[in-house]
């Protein structure tokens, strides 16, 4: 049978059913034949069964009878073949699994019900779910369930991207990574290269206080939690600073004012490397040189002018700055910076200098109609005026006050 239906290869299967009913049909058909041809013999049928090997009727009726029998076996084949092509069609689930190589139903009952695929799929989205709602989320793990002072501990190790990822877990973790005391242990000076602080603790050791009537007793409390993400966000989304100078998270103290710094660099005992005022315009000193700062408090300040803001006229330089979403300096705000930068490095940085080129940075403040203009740091000191027109050693530096 298998020989009748490898013969068959390549041939439709249609034409297999046409081709074995039309022989079957002809085979009928001449064997019908010869018994009629045998039947009418002259010599009487007996004697023609008997000759029929030597008679047409009878090669005839051997050959038919033969064709009849090969076309039977090739029906049968052609039958067995339709019956497997109609289960197959029917799909796997009418045959046995032992057939399609499966395992027995019975023993799977025995197997755990979900594969690795669809446990790793769960874990996948129980981490999603986990990380959108960390409220909802248990802790099991064996470290979770540990003492709060050896968690605590633990996050004491922690630098503050990760301090804030470990807030993110679950409701217990969020608590304890909020921990104050965590936070204020970091070192805002350590947050960036691109940014530096000048804090009480160097205005107290730079700085006679109560001499100058200024007063830090009420520094406003930076929470750290907020503060040290912002200040990332500001570093890394900075504008272009010429010199690539960064900023400074910067303490105004009370009582502070342009005279201040007059004073300062004007007495016989002088602070250490106090910097000394080159020029300043006596009716700044008029109008404004005593106008006191009333209440003490932070700023981020840019150590040099933007790129792009020198020589451009006042309405320039603003519209640059609100683009960037700066402000503009007060000329007290710039003088600190300027001092106490100069003091806590012992004479060793002059921001905004008179190196080339020539940098000042214009301020908020006005005399009349101009602003005034602070910078070009030389070591004879700095120059603290107006300019009636614009040219290039005259830039804009910024100033942030959500602090």
């Amino acid at each position: 049978m298998h020989c009748i239906q490898n013969s068959c290869i390549g041939i439709p299967f249609p034409f297999n059913r046409a081709i074995a009913g039309f022989t079957c049909v002809l085979a009928i058909t001449v064997i019908a034949l010869s018994i009629i041809g045998l039947t009418a013999s002259a010599s009487g049928p007996f004697n023609a069964i008997v000759q029929f090997g030597t008679t047409t009727n009878g090669i005839l009726l051997g050959t038919s009878i033969f064709v009849l029998i090969l076309d039977l076996v090739w029906i049968a084949a052609l039958y067995k073949k339709t019956k497997e092509q109609s289960v197959s069609r029917s799909g796997p689930s009418q045959l046995e699994p032992s057939r399609l190589g499966l395992p027995n139903p019975e023993s799977l009952e025995q197997e755990p019900p979900q594969s690795a695929l669809v446990q790793a799929s769960e874990e996948i989205n129980d981490t999603d779910s986990f990380s959108q709602q960390p409220e909802e989320i248990n802790d099991t793990d064996s470290f979770s369930q540990q003492p709060e002072e050896i968690i605590l501990r633990t996050f004491g190790f922690l630098s503050a991207n990760e301090l804030a990822k470990c807030g993110e877990i679950s409701r217990r973790w969020r608590r304890l990574a909020s921990d104050l005391v965590l936070w204020n242990a970091f070192d805002l000076r350590k947050i960036s290269p691109f940014l530096s602080v000048i804090d009480k603790s160097d205005w107290e050791r730079h700085i006679d206080l109560s001499r100058f009537g200024l007063n830090l007793d009420n520094v406003p409390l930076l929470d750290k939690r907020k503060v040290i993400p912002a200040l990332k966000r500001i570093v890394s989304s900075l504008p272009r600073i010429e010199g690539n100078a960064g900023v400074k998270l910067l303490l105004i103290p009370e009582g502070l004012k342009i005279r201040t710094f007059v004073e300062m660099a004007e007495l016989p005992d002088a602070p250490k490397n106090a910097p000394k005022i080159r020029y300043i315009w006596n009716r700044i000193l008029d109008e404004i040189g005593d106008i006191r700062i009333d209440k003490t408090y932070w700023i981020v300040i840019t150590n040099n002018i933007f790129e792009g803001s020198r020589d451009q006229s006042v309405s320039s330089q603003k519209a640059l700055l609100q683009k960037m979403g700066w402000e503009m300096t007060k000329a007290t705000e710039i003088l600190a910076l300027i001092a106490l930068t100069y003091m806590t490095s012992e004479g060793q940085t002059r921001l905004y200098n008179n190196t080339d080129p020539w940098t000042c940075s214009r301020t908020s403040d006005q005399v009349g109609k101009r602003h005034v203009v602070v910078g070009c740091f030389s070591p004879a000191g700095v120059s603290v005026d107006t300019y009636s027109f614009d040219f290039d050693i005259i830039g804009v530096g910024g100033v942030l006050r959500k602090f």
